[in-house]
């Protein structure tokens, strides 16, 4: 039940982040002139998420976080929905594992790519 709480903010966040960092607008100004950061929801169906997340991660999180004919993790949890054992269904380890998968593929790039940096200098001298 915790790593749901914690998990799907982040994975929301890190949406948000990779889609600013690409120049992509992410708020929206209502006729009162208040800006308000756009959901999940609303962010996974931008067209500029399939350039920078791909097709197949892009899809994973709409289907996992942000569509109602699925488990719709991301608007359950915001709004108090899940109870003790929606925290415990397959949907739940399959968020905590793309979670776990998000951070490990990009540790493990960074350390490839370090690693072939290394063997590049090393080669030329």
């Amino acid at each position: 039940m915790t790593t749901l709480h914690l998990l799907v903010p982040q994975i929301e966040h890190m949406v948000r982040y990779h889609l600013k960092s690409a120049g992509v607008k992410t708020t929206t100004l209502d006729n009162r002139g208040i800006e308000t950061e756009n959901g999940l929801s609303t962010l996974i169906e931008l067209p500029e998420c399939e350039k920078i997340f791909g097709e197949d991660l892009t899809f994973e999180i709409k289907a996992l976080f942000c569509d109602a004919c699925g488990p719709n993790l991301r608007n359950e949890l915001a709004h108090g929905l899940l109870d003790d054992k929606a925290c415990q269904t397959v949907y739940a380890v399959y968020a905590w594992w793309l979670g776990l998968k998000l951070v490990f593929n990009t540790f493990w790039n960074a350390a490839r790519k370090i690693d072939e940096v290394g063997e590049e200098e090393g080669g030329e001298a």
